[in-house]
């Protein structure tokens, strides 16, 4: 992902309008590019620090930041992890009745 696709995703982000894919590949440069998590960390504190009723010297936003952004890598990985025994439970299944039908048609 390129700087300025991830910058035009950071108001998906903060709106939560992603999918899996969208999170994974979102996150994957936010971890890579260290410009792009100065510019996403300053317009989460904009875009929270003035919605919220919270004195901003009493919060620590980087902590809430990684907070999220640890539980959006968890929610990413379980989908991915259930998306993948979801297909492994396909395969079988279709082994099994593939070696069903064999059986049968042998008979």
């Amino acid at each position: 992902m390129v700087c300025n696709e991830f910058e035009s995703m950071i108001p998906m982000y903060l709106e939560k309008k992603f999918s899996t894919r969208q999170m994974e590949r979102f996150l994957a440069h936010l971890d890579e590019c260290r410009e792009c998590r100065n510019e996403f960390e300053i317009r989460y504190i904009v875009e929270y620090g003035l919605t919220e009723d919270m004195e901003f010297s009493d919060y620590n936003f980087i902590k809430r930041i990684d907070n999220e952004l640890m539980e959006a890598r968890r929610q990413v990985n379980d989908t991915i992890r259930k998306s993948r025994i979801s297909m492994v439970v396909y395969i079988a299944t279709n082994i099994v009745v593939l070696l069903c039908a064999g059986y049968f048609l042998l008979l």
